[in-house]
């Protein structure tokens, strides 16, 4: 059994390969034909539809907006199976669904509460948790994600609850709360409390995520850097870059990139997997101007959406 790198089309993977030698060959060397590699790869593009992802340009290419059909968008996400945009609409105090071809809306769910964070769960296709906070609850909704209907809610007691990731191995469910200025973690699938971290750590943690190293890098609204802990909360280190309000994040997980929405910066800067600086997009003369930029995604295809909350809009990039 030899374990072969493929890299295609921008995506790259590992297999487990069984190759059969005949009595005379070298099974130490391996050099499929062109045909041969095409064909391996694409039945394993197949075999592992939901793991492959062609990593984001870095180009910024604009491709399209909407307009007028949002109100005051916080975070969002890419459902990649069902080719559909989620969007967290504070304003309208739903979820909306966009169709991701052509930004047109298919459905929306409608809460009682406003929606800031969005994710789903990677155990189970058919949910989508939603963090909601306002004067009437501070709440995550556990919901079906094709009708919108509530399996289950969870309260712990949050306070501005906004962006939120899932560790698939654990099931633990780790929320930024923004103004209870901590990371509390819960069971994804009942909500019981774990264990919360970085209480007196940050100012408003906002965006959160998963590295390519199983690390969790968080933003801080009002602070100035991501900072980088264990999954059981050990601290471990900070961004060497000055950020401007930071809010939703998304790593790149080809190369290991963060992508940070710098709010009143009006820009996405990225930093490479330590959190160095590496450049930023939105501020250059031929650049794309964003209107207070907040949830961020990108899709198996390689494309970034951006959600920008003053433009009310979602803004797509190659």
């Amino acid at each position: 059994m030899r374990k072969l790198y493929f890299e295609n089309e921008g995506v790259s993977m590992f297999s487990d390969l069984e190759i059969v030698c005949e009595e005379d060959d070298d099974c130490n060397t391996f050099h499929p034909s062109e045909n041969q590699i095409s064909e391996l790869y694409n039945k394993l593009k197949n075999k592992f539809k939901r793991k492959i992802v062609k990593s984001f340009s870095g180009k910024f290419e604009f491709v399209k907006t909407n307009r007028d059909v949002l109100s005051i968008p916080y975070d969002l996400k890419v459902d990649n199976s069902t080719k559909t945009i989620y969007v967290a609409d504070r304003g309208n105090r739903e979820v909306r669904l966009f169709d991701k071809e052509t930004l047109q809306v298919k459905s929306s769910f409608k809460l009682k509460s406003n929606p800031r964070g969005i994710a789903f769960d990677p155990s189970n296709e058919n949910v989508v948790f939603v963090s909601c906070g306002d004067d009437e609850e501070h709440c995550v909704l556990k919901l079906n994600k094709y009708t919108g209907q509530e399996i289950c809610k969870f309260e712990n007691e949050f306070y501005t609850p906004t962006c939120m990731v899932i560790d698939e191995k654990t099931n633990r469910l780790y929320i930024c709360e923004e103004l209870n200025r901590k990371i509390t973690v819960v069971s994804s699938v009942d909500g019981s409390y774990l264990f919360n971290f970085g209480l007196h750590d940050f100012s408003n943690p906002c965006g959160i995520e998963f590295t390519i190293d199983d690390e969790i890098v968080i933003s801080d609204f009002n602070g100035s850097e991501l900072r980088f802990y264990s999954k059981d909360g050990t601290f471990l280190r900070s961004s060497t870059h000055t950020l401007n309000s930071a809010l939703g994040m998304k790593v790149d997980r080809q190369n290991g990139d963060i992508y940070c929405c710098e709010s009143w910066g009006n820009k996405i800067t990225i930093l490479d997997k330590e959190g160095n600086f590496k450049r930023s997009y939105g501020r250059g003369d031929s650049d794309h101007k964003f209107s207070r930029p907040y949830g961020i995604d990108i899709d198996d295809e390689g494309l970034m959406y951006v959600t920008e909350k003053s433009g009310e809009c979602i803004s797509i990039f190659k």
